[in-house]
């Protein structure tokens, strides 16, 4: 019986170290898509104050070369065109790497929230099985008391 009580009590203390290394690996794996989520948020903001900075410097390029001679206006309206367009095209494709960033910034929120269910999950069965120990526990101190009355009895009955 001790054998067994001893073999069931490894088999519990196995159980709690495999569970606790499945916990942290969940929690370094949570922290882990943390960190990449706040990257990509600041990725996609740094895209932003570039865009932002784009769009201004196409302002303000279009704004001084209509204060230039009229002589120049037709030839540097043309050149502005084109900066405009170039510059648009680059607001398109920084706008465009915005919502992909912010679709991976969703699906790593999602993740998180997913991982963070299975912890919640898992410190559940974690309870679960700590109680089972306890009642297991408590079963094989009577089991154990039981046995001892009964080797008692026995040596009494025998002499």
């Amino acid at each position: 019986a001790k054998l067994l009580a001893s073999a069931e009590q490894s088999a519990v203390e196995a159980l709690k170290r495999e569970t606790q290394t499945i916990r942290n690996s969940m929690e370094r794996q949570c922290r882990f898509l943390e960190t990449q989520l706040q990257k990509q948020q600041e990725e996609s903001s740094a895209t932003e104050e570039k865009l932002r900075k784009l769009l201004e410097e196409a302002n303000k390029a279009a704004s001084t070369l209509q204060s230039n001679q009229k002589v120049l206006l037709a030839k540097q309206e043309a050149h502005t065109l084109q900066q405009q367009k170039e510059f648009q095209k680059e607001i398109n494709a920084a706008q465009e790497a915005v919502i992909r960033s912010q679709t991976v910034l969703d699906d790593k929120e999602e993740e998180v929230s997913q991982l963070h269910t299975v912890i919640k999950d898992l410190r559940a069965t974690i309870a679960k099985i700590e109680l089972s120990t306890e009642e297991a526990e408590e079963e094989m101190d009577d089991l154990h008391a039981e046995n001892e009355e009964l080797h008692k009895k026995s040596r009494s009955n025998a002499k």
